[in-house]
């Protein structure tokens, strides 16, 4: 059992909530939740929307799921994910986080909500507060 899949077990108990429900708050569908329980680690993006949700601090929820500080996944040295399994993972993800632009993140007009935009916005901050505050390389 990996760190994060035991940390939103405990947090579920923790806060009685279902997968159902957690899936809204992560902005994920449920089988996304349940790949989750059993060992698939979200995207950076994904855990940044619990911290927020949860008010967790973003630093604390991305080391527990294995992410640095430039939110490029830490490999534990046991079980490193072949390219296969990397490759799969994303496009698992991918393709979720594609759902959600059918109804959940995008408005009636097609456009994305001012929920999604903060999200959006609340991404890049972190990341241009972890690049010390450089948005091109070299700069």
């Amino acid at each position: 059992m990996n760190k994060f899949q035991s940390w939103l077990i405990q947090e579920l108990q923790k806060r009685n909530l279902y997968q159902k429900e957690f899936a809204a708050i992560a902005g994920v569908s449920e089988g996304m939740v349940s790949r989750y329980l059993t060992g698939t680690i979200p995207g950076p993006i994904t855990i940044i929307r619990i911290a927020k949700e949860w008010n967790i601090p973003q630093e604390k929820l991305l080391a527990i799921a294995g992410y640095d500080e430039n939110l490029k996944p830490i490999k534990p040295s046991s079980e490193p994910k072949t390219k296969e399994q990397e490759e799969k993972d994303l496009d698992a993800e991918i393709q979720d986080l594609c759902k959600h632009f059918q109804g959940v993140f995008l408005d009636k007009r097609g456009d994305l909500s001012i929920e999604s935009k903060k999200v959006v916005i609340d991404v890049l901050k972190y990341v241009i507060q972890k690049e010390g505050g450089k948005t091109r390389k070299g700069e």
